[in-house]
């Protein structure tokens, strides 16, 4: 026994082509791009800066140098732990990195932004504003120095990271990458 079938399709390749070309142009829109930016981004960055933390430096950073014997012992007289964590003390700089918000701003060239994170600086002359540069940057003191232990840092990993997220959120409905 056989059995044939006769199948007609029509699809409207100009409907399909019209959908996928307005979900390309939505992917490089204002909306779309601040979107990204500014939850997509932030997020990554918030949650890159909550693990270097954590394992005390990390591949952007690079490893955190360890507390001198004098810091441990400071820290242990005002009640902290002695070698860990490091860049914790009150918490406030950690507190700082992780529940700042970042600002999209646009500029006067069409389809270009700039991400601002942390959007919030710490106040100028500011306890706080000493902290972060003391972590990012290090400092001299006297005969002595700090050892910069970044807490913001991006590396090549996070770039690519990041570029193939944007990229999956360019990828109109249908189309498949091989």
């Amino acid at each position: 026994m056989s059995v044939n079938f006769d199948v007609d399709l029509s699809v409207d390749l100009d409907d399909v082509l019209r959908a996928q070309l307005a979900e390309l142009e939505f992917s490089f829109s204002t909306e779309f791009l601040t979107w990204f930016l500014g939850v997509e981004i932030t997020q990554f960055l918030q949650a890159r800066a909550e693990r270097r933390f954590a394992r005390e430096g990390d591949d952007a950073s690079g490893k955190w140098k360890p507390l001198s014997e004098f810091t441990r012992e400071e820290r242990r007289a005002l009640g902290f732990g002695g070698a860990h964590p490091i860049n914790v003390r009150t918490g406030e700089m950690e507190d700082w990195v992780m529940q700042n918000n970042s600002s999209v701003v646009g500029s006067d060239a069409a389809g270009v932004f700039d991400l601002e994170w942390p959007a919030r600086m710490p106040s100028p002359g500011s306890e706080l504003e000493t902290k972060v540069k003391t972590a990012q940057q290090g400092k001299r003191r006297g005969e002595k120095s700090v050892p910069k232990r970044p807490i913001l840092a991006v590396g090549e990993i996070d770039l690519v990271h990041l570029l193939a997220q944007y990229a999956l959120n360019l990828k109109p409905a249908g189309v498949t990458f091989e």
